[in-house]
């Protein structure tokens, strides 16, 4: 199989896959021509060594956020205390994704994965 290609034709050697969940979140990773799964990342829950401690407190004033996940879902929102500091929920989850993408990146490249640019990963 050919190294997948976007819809400007770039190609990607290897896919990520990242599994956001509400306690805990993943990944799997694989390199796309040899359809293979090379390995799977799963985190701790917040306040536990995970994706370097990072991921789960991202340069919040030292909050440790959780379940924040669920301030996306107006229901869930309205039943859960405001997040400190006047933070909002998207720019958290999205400082988030970065964390944990790094770490990704870094665990990829201890492996066969270090063979290849981060430009030529697909993250899905």
């Amino acid at each position: 199989m050919n190294p997948s290609k976007d819809s400007s034709g770039r190609e990607y050697a290897y896919v990520i896959g990242i599994d956001f969940a509400t306690t805990f979140s993943g990944c799997c990773f694989g390199f796309i021509e040899n359809e293979t799964v090379d390995g799977c990342i799963k985190t701790s829950p917040p306040g536990h060594d995970n994706a370097k401690g990072l991921a789960d407190k991202p340069n919040f004033r030292d909050h440790l956020l959780e379940k924040f996940k669920l301030y996306l879902d107006e229901e869930s929102a309205a039943t859960m205390p405001p997040l400190p500091n006047d933070l909002m929920p998207a720019p958290v989850i999205a400082n988030y994704f970065r964390s944990i993408h790094t770490y990704i990146c870094e665990t990829m490249d201890r492996g066969f994965a270090k063979n290849y640019d981060q430009s030529q990963y697909a993250t899905v």
